[in-house]
């Protein structure tokens, strides 16, 4: 598996780079890099990971195969990182023209610290509404539920996974062009961090949530899930019924 990456994207603070295909002169003289990541312990190869390298990222496949093409020549930061896993980076010398491989065990994680089984109740507060969007308000209040405990995941015991609905009018700061956001997904990972993803029930995007847990209380940031320049805050939950 090799990717030619296209560079052109926006940047969560709303910057945005220049979109653009290199020309053929560039592929010729450039490098590219490939491998293969795997669990450190059990040689399993890890689907899903991301690397990171030069501004641009690209996921490994089902296999754990990676690819990045094309890469000028010189020295290249690279990171990699998957949810229950132990970040890993290394600085790669990339030739002209070479295909340089580069594979990356992943050590597992701290493993997470709870679960987020229960009935949240959160404060959501609106930093930047992003483009072209006239919020209702600077702030909503609602209640997140995780009533499923989600047992089929490729994570195993890294990472605890939960599903539940959601009872926030994310439309208040999002715009009242938005549909209603209901299905939630939550996942505890590296002890104590959390992910939420809250989206309509029939759609992949809506508005993710990272945080970090404390005993009964999640505090971190939320942005919305778009392809530039979405709105973006923090939040506070806190659980107010059921336990792990």
């Amino acid at each position: 598996l090799l990717l030619t990456l296209v560079a052109g994207a926006c940047s969560r603070d709303g910057g945005e780079t220049e979109s653009r295909k290199p020309d053929a002169d560039a592929v010729v003289a450039a490098g590219g890099i490939r491998g293969t990541v795997r669990d450190g312990f059990t040689d399993q190869p890890v689907s899903g990971a991301q690397i990171s390298a030069g501004g641009f990222s690209v996921l490994t496949d089902d296999s754990g195969v990676y690819g990045v093409a094309p890469v000028s020549p010189g020295s290249l930061e690279l990171a990699v990182y998957q949810r229950g896993f132990v970040q890993e980076s290394i600085t790669a010398i990339i030739e002209s023209g070479v295909s340089t491989v580069i594979d990356f065990p992943l050590l597992p994680a701290e493993p997470p610290c709870c679960e987020l089984g229960g009935l949240w109740t959160g404060e959501f507060v609106l930093d930047s509404a992003g483009l072209n969007v006239t919020p209702a308000s600077r702030n909503v209040s609602g209640e997140l539920v995780f009533d499923r405990l989600q047992a089929d995941t490729s994570f195993g015991e890294r990472v605890h996974q939960s599903r539940g609905r959601s009872r926030v009018e994310f439309q208040t700061l999002l715009g009242s062009d938005w549909s209603v956001l209901e299905a939630a997904e939550g996942l505890v990972f590296d002890g104590d961090s959390v992910a939420i993803t809250v989206v309509p029930r029939f759609a992949d995007w809506g508005v993710e949530m990272l945080g970090r847990m404390s005993a009964d209380t999640v505090r971190g940031i939320w942005f919305q899930r778009a392809s530039c320049c979405g709105a973006y805050g923090t939040f506070t939950l806190i659980r107010t019924a059921g336990s792990d």
